[in-house]
């Protein structure tokens, strides 16, 4: 089998911090099964990443791989965040392979034209755009339809095998199943970050793939389209270019109703009112403490036992003289309500300078008669909205992830910020009509 996507590098994104993890992230692999991995670290990230040189990291790993006797190959590729703006403009891209296909990440709340807007205008340029996870994206999940207008734009499909088995729910893994069947999937990969959440395994999605379809459809999507895909060959998909249609003003339209939208999104609540946590205070001292199943990483260092240290370390004034210790640790309401506080924060900031765009609009379309010089004005405030919007989105993205982060090294659940993104499609969906009208009338 082979893993086309894979966050395997040590010290350059959200994967592995040491290179230790990341040999015990490939002995896993190999004992899984994989032969091949491409490891993908982010790029063009909103967090900032790759923090270090990658390819530097990722010779170091292959020379730690080798001594280490590891019977698998690495390859370096990128999993690519692509924003709206960009396809429009030139933009540096990391292509897998320095060929045509890239692996390519949105932000998790796009709409669904924008996103398609994207997979076409990266078709145009002569890349084989390659959607990374789609499971993560709302607006693909709750639209049936979704995937195969992705693949008639020309776009090919990865999922990630955890989600397939249930990881992201077992509503998303039957239709992730559905469309593995009817053949609308091109890659199943680990999207491994480590050895708990998502580790780098595929054997048992290939067995499930294998039994809840066919054998063919599994080799097709762990090893021929792989194979594929290294060797620059295309993967055929249904796709037949067609000519530019009216994808830019469904663009902007989406882009204008996603702008109005995220105030009301923003305001949202993140935490129930009926989720009151008090803080939790833990006392330094030689006790093994594990958390539940919400452990998805290593445990936590203990502290040395005192009895371990040598007496002639210790004071006996110190141990007189001073209370025991403690270490406060952020409970799982604090550090959700502390990014309730800063998403209200930007709400705010947001909501004006909005109201001052679309009232802007409003008296554009009741003074100005002259129909040219109107569309005109009206196209201006449009781009300015969608500059507004990317930088509003990017700050969002930046800060739940930070939120999961947070959530996540305190061995948290991360299921307040999947709350939130869900909730804010569930508002764009009911507030969509309201604000077209505003807009059109």
């Amino acid at each position: 089998m082979i893993d086309v996507h894979c966050h395997i590098i040590p010290g350059v994104d959200d994967g592995p911090d040491q290179i230790e993890k990341s040999i015990e992230m490939l002995k896993m692999a190999e004992r899984d099964g994989i032969r091949k991995i491409i490891a993908t670290p982010h790029r063009n990230h909103p967090m900032g990443y790759p923090k270090g040189n990658v390819q530097e990291q990722f010779d170091a790993l292959k020379v730690a791989s080798r001594n280490a006797g590891i019977d698998v190959d690495l390859y370096l590729g990128a999993e690519q965040y692509i924003g709206k703006e960009d396809v429009f403009r030139e933009f540096e891209a990391f292509p897998l392979f320095d060929g045509r296909y890239l692996l390519v990440e949105f932000k998790t709340h796009i709409d669904l034209e924008s996103l398609l807007t994207i997979v076409y205008e990266l078709r145009v340029k002569g890349f084989w755009p390659i959607v990374a996870h789609v499971e993560m994206y709302p607006t693909i999940i709750r639209n049936d339809e979704s995937i195969a207008r992705i693949k008639e734009e020309g776009g090919l499909i990865q999922i990630t095998a955890s989600s397939l088995m249930g990881a992201v729910g077992k509503k998303i893994a039957t239709k992730l199943m559905n469309a593995v069947r009817k053949g609308q999937v091109d890659f199943i990969a680990s999207d491994a970050h480590g050895l708990n959440m998502r580790p780098p395994v595929l054997s048992t999605a290939y067995k499930h793939v294998q039994k809840n379809a066919t054998m063919e459809i599994a080799n097709r999507i762990f090893s021929d389209n792989p194979s594929k895909l290294m060797l620059g060959e295309e993967i055929l998909t249904p796709k037949t270019l067609r000519k530019k249609s009216s994808h830019r003003r469904a663009y902007i339209i989406a882009s204008i109703v996603t702008v109005l939208v995220l105030v009301f999104a923003l305001g949202m609540k993140m935490i129930p009112e009926k989720e009151v946590q008090s803080q939790n205070v833990r006392v330094t001292e030689p006790v093994k403490v594990i958390k539940s199943a919400e452990i998805n990483e290593s445990v936590q260092e203990e502290p040395i036992p005192v009895e371990s240290i040598p007496t002639e370390l210790i004071e006996v004034e110190d141990i007189i003289s001073k209370p025991m210790q403690t270490v406060e640790y952020p409970s799982k309401g604090s550090i959700e309500s502390k990014y309730e506080e800063q998403l209200l924060v930007m709400k705010s900031e947001y909501e004006t300078a909005l109201d001052a765009y679309v009232n802007e609009i409003i008296e554009i379309k009741s003074t100005v008669s002259d129909q040219d010089l109107r569309n005109q004005k009206i196209d201006a405030i449009i781009d300015a909205i969608i500059l507004m919007e990317q930088e509003s989105d990017n700050m969002v993205y930046a800060l739940l992830y930070e939120m999961q982060n947070d959530l996540e090294k305190e061995k948290y659940s991360v299921e307040q910020v999947q709350k939130f993104r869900d909730g804010y499609n569930d508002i764009k969906e009911t507030t969509k009509m309201t604000y077209m009208e505003k807009i059109q009338n």
